[in-house]
């Protein structure tokens, strides 16, 4: 007879991805305390975007005593956190993209891990998405933890849109870098990065998996990285971006 116990409760152990220390996707546009703002930006911050009435709880050291003597009621300044660069990571979810044998999808996540790590490090505002509808974001804040669960269980799907899908992309505010990552694709695919390159700020591309040292893909306007592994493209990127940072 067969007797079968259970103790305690089963966990789920979630393996991240390896990050490499890198500087995040440069975002094209310095920080600018006194920049462009809207109603949807974090309060608290410094820079001026309205006056409003006040309502209880306001700090009193806000308010405009001019516009509240013309009006006949107390306003105070909105002080909003300035919009900041925002940066998007495109994942290359496509099998067709890498070499099952030499491993380069696993090397294209840990490039996406790394921007994603460098970007909240750096406090930039980011979105990771791959190709095969798959999306998360990591804002002010909110760490990275999200993001690299999301990658920990990617995986490069057959039949999944590649790099065309990045047609589609339209970024719902001004101030947006774009990140690509992917494999050894047909060179005519990277068409669809350069017909976007105009609605982004900034365009990096890095390609994993090149095996005999050729050049990177021809995408006018943007910053093409074509390397062997996750090791060489942080080598690469931190010798050739992070010293502009």
């Amino acid at each position: 007879m067969l007797v079968a116990r259970r103790h305690g409760t089963p966990s789920t152990l979630v393996v991240h991805p390896r990050v490499h220390p890198v500087a995040p996707v440069p975002a094209g546009r310095a920080r600018d305390m006194d920049g462009a703002t809207s109603l949807a930006a974090p309060l608290g911050g410094v820079a001026f975007h309205s006056l409003r009435e006040y309502v209880p709880g306001d700090d009193l050291r806000l308010i405009h005593w001019r516009s509240s003597a013309r009006t006949g009621q107390l306003m105070v300044r909105h002080n909003v956190v300035p919009n900041e660069p925002r940066l998007l990571v495109v994942l290359d979810g496509s099998a067709g993209s890498y070499s099952a044998a030499a491993g380069s999808f696993e090397e294209a996540v840990r490039v996406a891990a790394s921007w994603a790590v460098a970007a909240v490090g750096a406090g930039f505002p980011l979105r990771l998405v791959t190709t095969a509808g798959q999306g998360v974001a990591a804002d002010r804040g909110s760490g990275a933890a999200a993001v690299l669960d999301l990658l920990a269980a990617v995986s490069a799907e057959e039949g999944a849109p590649g790099l065309e899908a990045v047609t589609a992309l339209v970024p719902d505010q001004d101030g947006v870098s774009l990140g690509v990552v992917t494999g050894q694709p047909d060179p005519r695919v990277f068409d669809a990065v350069g017909a976007v390159r105009n609605r982004f700020d900034m365009v990096s591309v890095v390609q994993v998996g090149e095996l005999y040292d050729r050049p990177p893909a021809g995408v006018p306007g943007a910053y093409v990285v074509n390397c062997r592994t996750s090791a060489d493209f942080a080598r690469v990127w931190n010798r050739e971006v992070a010293p502009a940072h």
